[in-house]
């Protein structure tokens, strides 16, 4: 009954942890705001440069923001300095060591639902780009390799969209295609990124815990910090003196060629393939990272995400797992 008081607190709508977290999420969208206009679906980029010629008063604003979302990221939701948090090894060292806070009591309620041994997929991690000081690209099975864009297949076995069209038939149950790396299902998320990085504290959440859903969550949670950090130092980095758009040399219309996009995007690794003639697109598709972790199966195996549901013993938790890959799930088909 006591533990039912304290978890009102971040009861929706209702609740004042989840009222401030709420708070706090909207002020960070500002930045992305203050430099491209809007969010989501920001235009922040052009052929050429940027959108936006920001002034001292802009990047001075936005730096206030992501320190108050600093302040709160530590005294809210890891309990303690980002430094310190940063230097963590393990999961016992972060208990012992935190104040009260919303991270420290997730991880109680995992361990006490055993979340700490749900939700378990493959073992194997993608990411295909780097952020400095933030995350590494990379394959992970056993040991990291580097990752080769050729080395990608989508698969149609199980999909209502085919090369031909679409077709139903009694085998066929998503719009989505599975998407192979080497012919295996791979997650891209987060904690792939931290797995990709050689994170120390996720090696070893993963070696003790494996890829389950406290340690898949967890790894959001620690992304936010090593991003607002980072935010912070890209800011001060901004030179002024600059120009934010050069004109190209070439007149898109005079442009044909096939290209490639990769990036990471908040869910995992994102990528656009085009064809274009005469500045016209022919062609275009996305790979998008609902569609690694959440696609269907193809001859051999499940997807990540269908790996990790096999055995929920209900569809809460079932919905929960589905939830630590991906919260975007109407992304999947593209």
């Amino acid at each position: 009954m006591r533990q039912g008081k304290n978890l009102r607190k971040y009861e929706p709508i209702k609740g004042y942890r989840w009222r401030k977290a709420v708070d706090y999420s909207s002020k960070i969208v500002k930045v992305a705001a203050i430099f491209s206009g809007q969010w989501p679906h920001s235009s922040y980029s052009v052929v050429g440069g940027v959108t936006c010629d920001p002034t001292t008063f802009e990047i001075t604003e936005a730096e206030a923001i992501v320190d108050s979302l600093i302040y709160f990221t530590e005294e809210d939701i890891i309990g303690m300095d980002m430094e310190k948090y940063l230097s963590v090894s393990s999961l016992e060292e972060y208990l012992e060591n935190s104040r009260e806070c919303d991270l420290k009591a997730f991880l109680r309620l995992c361990l006490k639902h055993g979340l700490h041994k749900t939700g378990r997929s493959y073992h194997r991690f993608l990411t295909i780009c780097q952020i400095e000081d933030v995350f590494e690209k990379g394959i992970t099975k056993r040991k990291k390799k580097d990752f080769k864009p050729e080395k990608i297949k989508e698969i149609d076995t199980f999909s209502y969209l085919t090369e031909k069209g679409i077709k139903y038939d009694k085998e066929r149950y998503s719009w989505a295609k599975a998407v192979r790396y080497e012919g295996l299902p791979y997650e891209t998320s987060p904690l792939a990124r931290r797995i990709n990085s050689k994170d120390n504290l996720f090696l070893n959440l993963l070696k003790q815990f494996k890829d389950s859903y406290m340690v898949r969550t967890w790894a959001r949670v620690d992304e936010i910090i090593r991003l607002l950090i980072a935010m912070k130092k890209r800011l001060r980095s901004i030179d002024l003196s600059e120009p934010f758009y050069i004109k190209p040399p070439v007149d898109h219309r005079e442009i044909s060629g096939e290209g490639t996009g990769l990036c990471e995007a908040a869910r995992g690794s994102l990528i656009h393939r085009i064809k274009a003639e005469n500045g016209k697109i022919k062609q275009y598709n996305i790979i998008t990272p609902s569609t690694w972790n959440l696609g269907p199966r193809c001859e051999k195996y499940h997807s990540p995400a269908e790996k990790a549901i096999i055995g929920a013993d209900s569809s809460l938790k079932a919905e929960m797992i589905l939830r630590s890959f991906d919260v975007c799930s109407v992304c999947t088909t593209h």
